[in-house]
Parts: structure tokens; C-alpha cells; sequence
């Protein structure tokens, strides 16, 4: 099962109205944990993409490094 995670806090507050229908097309829903920042440093990111085949992304930090270390993304 593919895994989305949805990086936003301020949209994972809201998870729960998107986990039905992401649920029903077949797909792993997960959240960071709570922080006190609203953005993940670059290292929560890339310990949160372990295992992760899409994002629901804001504004965080995806660079080059991102995606060298996680080239399965979409």
C-alpha cells in the first residue's frame, strides 16, 4: 500500500477529513508529530520520508538532498 504523508501541521490538524478518501483509494495515511515549529527542520523531513512514496507538501525544504536521499517520491 502506497504511503502518503501530510507534511503541513496546520494540515495534519485536519487529517482526519482527508484519511476516508485517501483511505479508500488504497493509500497509507500519516502525519509528522506534533512540534512546537509550524516547518520541520530538514532532518524531521528526511527521517519522516523513510518508507514515504508521496507528500501532501507545504513549504518545507525539499532540495536536491531530499531527493537524492528519497528518489522514490512523487
Amino acid at each position: 500500500m502506497p504511503k502518503v504523508l501530510i507534511v503541513p501541521r496546520e494540515v495534519a490538524k485536519f487529517a482526519d477529513t482527508f484519511r476516508a478518501p485517501l483511505d479508500a483509494a488504497g493509500l497509507d495515511v500519516c502525519v509528522l508529530p506534533p512540534a512546537n515549529a509550524n516547518l520541520p527542520s530538514e532532518a524531521e523531513l528526511l527521517d519522516a520520508l523513510a518508507g514515504v512514496d508521496a507528500v501532501v507538501a507545504g513549504s518545507e525544504p525539499y532540495n536536491a538532498r531530499t531527493f537524492a536521499l528519497h528518489p522514490q517520491l512523487r
